[in-house]
């Protein structure tokens, strides 16, 4: 479908239905837009898109429409990024800290002493 543009959906020959493919980077980010209408990120293209195909009465705030008229505060494209958190350390009594602590002969050197695996 991709390469021929032929519908695979029907038998294909050379009078074959020819179908659209889109191959543009615009139309193709506003295909997944459309896929994934329930994004924040994604309504402000929505809404340019469905005025542009004069679908207005699918821009509302009922739940029979597909996107909300205005975008809600912190959500979206120009939304402020949230506050990164650090990495907490390993505390896990079973974490290994280094690869030195242990020998290749089964040993495992913990502070002083030596002790068997």
């Amino acid at each position: 479908m991709y390469y021929t543009g032929k519908n695979p959906l029907k038998r294909v020959t050379r009078t074959s239905e020819e179908v659209v493919i889109p191959r543009g980077l615009k139309v193709r980010r506003l295909h997944k837009a459309f896929l994934r209408y329930h994004d924040a990120n994604n309504w402000p293209m929505l809404r340019a898109a469905l005025k542009r195909m004069g679908r207005d009465d699918l821009i509302g705030n009922s739940k029979h429409q597909l996107v909300p008229r205005f975008q809600p505060r912190g959500v979206g494209p120009r939304a402020r990024p949230r506050a990164s958190v650090a990495p907490r350390a390993n505390t896990s009594r079973f974490a290994r800290s280094t690869c030195a602590e242990y020998s290749s002969v089964g040993e495992a050197r913990v502070g002083r002493e030596t002790r068997r695996r």
